[in-house]
């Protein structure tokens, strides 16, 4: 007499939906997943800094975030934040007003030599700018990775401003004098009627 073949219990229709879903897929944590800021250390206090929307610097938040000394307003030290991603990184370092002011000044003597090649040349802005902050580090004799005006002290903008003054080239560092101004002129780059130094990095 031939066996009954057993039968399965019929499974449930809820687990039968639970088996039919797909599995949903594990989220890969990426390897450039963006690290957490810590707060900058004010260089001249000694203590770290709050982030402030730019409000209590400049009474609005076009700016953008500022990370701004603890001792503020008795310490002037800031530095701005990049507006992408969680808006928190620095721009640079904390400097004060002085420095500041020092480094907007060697930024005006720096920036047309490699902007010019970009205008006249057609040389991309990122070969370009590289090429010029690779002259300027040799001139400055340190290493092209620390050649950022937006991390330079007083005494560093003004030898920027020394060696992107014509004749090019480094000169002997001037005294470190807050109330100096010293001359940029975007018209003094082109005189001597030669390419800057820089150009030949970038060609």
């Amino acid at each position: 007499m031939p066996r009954k073949k057993k039968t399965q219990p019929a499974d449930p229709p809820d687990a039968l939906d639970e088996a039919a879903a797909p599995k949903p897929k594990r989220k890969r944590q990426s390897r450039y997943a963006p690290k957490p800021i810590l707060a900058p250390i004010c260089p001249y206090c000694g203590i770290d800094s709050v982030l402030d929307d730019g409000t209590m610097v400049y009474g609005h938040t076009n700016f953008g975030n500022v990370w701004i000394c603890r001792n503020h307003p008795g310490c002037s030290a800031r530095v701005g934040c990049h507006r992408g991603g969680t808006g928190t990184r620095p721009l640079g370092t904390m400097a004060n007003e002085v420095t500041r002011k020092a480094r907007t000044r060697a930024h005006a003597a720096f920036d047309p030599l490699w902007k010019r090649k970009v205008e006249k040349h057609g040389v991309e802005k990122y070969r370009a700018r590289g090429a010029g902050y690779r002259w300027l580090a040799e001139q400055m004799g340190i290493e092209f990775e620390a050649c950022h005006i937006s991390q330079f002290d007083y005494d560093q903008c003004m030898l920027v401003i020394k060696i992107c003054t014509p004749p090019y080239g480094r000169k002997t560092p001037v005294e470190p004098s807050p109330e100096s101004e010293p001359t940029t002129s975007e018209e003094g780059t082109e005189e001597h009627g030669r390419d800057h130094p820089a150009d030949q990095h970038a060609a």
